[in-house]
């Protein structure tokens, strides 16, 4: 029916818009609360001083707000300085100062790329002494998980930064956590084998993001590891079990969906299925992160079929709108769901035009259209939102969305082209068109020209029909707008 184009293209930058999501921190930062429950070895009050520094600066990170991370990583120094002098006198002592060590450190990673040296300077000397003396897994099964946990936020960092000698390293350092974990008891309600999925599950994600085919498919046994792990686990009665497996699947199924072929692509849909199973109707969806994470299936099961098969577009489009459903009235909360949302329009839209290219018009047509405008609409006025307050991200994928929207409007219902322009590129009728892009006014100008000539080709042979007078209303509209955003474009340049 329509010859639209169904392209991931960002015009405003050039790269690629990918309409799928990963969920890659899987940290188990167990530095939370061990200082609070630890005996006080009485009678030195300088060791009970520095716990109760620890078990401020804790409290502190565990509520994740930002602007406390200075003073909290200032009461993780005061409880270290404190501690340090009874390293080898005390024997609790070797724990603790690694332990807080790994807390400083992961406060100090949520600053990012400028703390990047300090935070793994911190997280090696939480090694050296976390790895003193004998490490034996009968008997000392809690030092050893502690160990783990050290290297594998010390990898997720370096998955963070992600050159590829960084994602090497982190890698290497999961092989090590990985090593020391594979022996253990389950440990107190499953949490050393957790710990354990936890570290295979960024082993995986460090490999997909090396790429490359054989990366790519040791990274699929690297989550079919944490996927068996996590089964054994009692998922029914911990919450957070029952999420971390949903995430491993989701991203096994992102993994072989970019390793490519008809087998991967199987696996992937699979991936994303089980995901949805785990999710769908379960209390998890009463929290924000629940919700977020059986969006992100729904997004990526769209992305899918669409690289799939143009027949599955129809499938995907329904993926795409249950995205949307579970994020109602999420989206001007967070900017994460915000992302989430606009790919779910973006991949709706991309489905609506694989939809029309195969299909007559008829009422059903419409009713697509109508889909795509409204995702059109929304998308972009959601976007604007965010850049008013400051979050600029999603200028890219605002312009992606103007430019399907007047491909539609064109090619569909060229009646509408002019307003659908007008009011987005017009600073007359909109404050928010001051900000439209170059790329925008150019996509704007461009469809204005192409629905012009369509319209006079047609024009032409429908002289006397029924119906002319509609046509040449539209050209008039078509021109006036046209002449109008050439001195828009004209007054931006002076």
């Amino acid at each position: 029916m329509l010859a639209l184009l169904a392209t991931g293209r960002l015009a405003a930058r050039g790269e690629r818009l990918v309409d799928r999501e990963r969920c890659s921190d899987f940290a188990d930062c167990s530095y939370a609360t061990t200082m609070t429950n630890s005996p006080v070895p009485a009678p030195n009050p300088k060791i009970a001083e520095a716990l109760a520094f620890l078990q401020a600066a804790e409290q502190s990170a565990a509520t994740g707000d930002p602007s406390r991370v200075a003073w909290t990583v200032q009461q993780f120094d005061q409880g270290i300085s404190r501690l340090r002098p009874f390293l080898g006198q005390v024997p609790e002592v070797q724990r603790w100062l690694g332990l807080a060590l790994l807390g400083r450190a992961d406060v100090l990673r949520t600053r990012g790329a400028q703390s990047l040296a300090e935070v793994l300077r911190n997280y090696d000397e939480a090694t050296k002494i976390m790895a003193a003396g004998e490490l034996d897994p009968g008997s000392l099964p809690l030092r050893r998980n502690d160990l783990g946990n050290v290297l594998t936020n010390r990898a997720i960092t370096l998955i963070g930064a992600g050159s590829p000698e960084q994602l090497t390293e982190a890698v290497k350092n999961l092989d090590e956590a990985i090593a020391l974990r594979r022996d253990l008891p389950a440990g107190t309600d499953g949490e050393f084998h957790s710990a354990l999925a936890a570290s295979w599950m960024n082993r995986a994600d460090a490999l997909t993001r090396l790429n490359g085919p054989e990366n790519l498919q040791e990274a699929l046994r690297s989550y079919g590891e944490a996927i068996a792990i996590m089964r054994g686990l009692p998922i029914e009665e911990n919450d957070w079990f029952r999420h971390r497996l949903a995430v491993a699947w989701m991203n096994r199924g992102i993994t072989g969906g970019t390793l490519g072929g008809p087998d991967n692509a199987a696996e992937a849909m699979k991936g994303f299925d089980e995901c949805i199973a785990l999710l769908r109707d379960h209390r998890l969806l009463e929290r924000p992160e629940g919700k977020h994470l059986l969006a992100c299936a729904w997004l990526n099961k769209a992305g899918a079929l669409l690289a799939q098969s143009p027949d599955q577009s129809a499938e995907a489009g329904q993926a795409a709108q249950e995205t949307l459903k579970l994020l109602a009235g999420m989206e001007d909360q967070q900017p994460g769901f915000a992302d989430v949302g606009l790919k779910a329009r973006h991949a709706l839209c991309r489905a609506v035009s694989a939809w029309l290219a195969q299909e007559k018009a008829s009422a059903e047509a419409r009713d697509k259209i109508g889909e795509a405008t409204d995702a059109v609409d929304d998308g972009m006025a959601l976007a604007r939102l965010w850049e008013e307050r400051g979050v600029p991200a999603f200028k890219p994928i605002e312009g992606e969305l103007f430019r399907f929207g007047a491909l539609l409007y064109q090619q569909c219902q060229p009646q509408f082209l002019a307003e659908f322009v007008l009011e987005n590129l017009d600073p007359q009728r909109s404050p928010a068109a001051a900000k439209a892009s170059p790329q925008m006014m150019q996509v704007g100008m461009e469809a204005l020209q192409r629905a012009l000539q369509e319209m006079q080709k047609r024009g032409f042979g429908e002289l006397g029909k029924p119906g002319m007078e509609r046509t040449l209303e539209t050209l008039a509209d078509l021109r006036a707008a046209s002449q109008r955003l050439s001195e828009v474009g004209r007054g931006k340049q002076t």
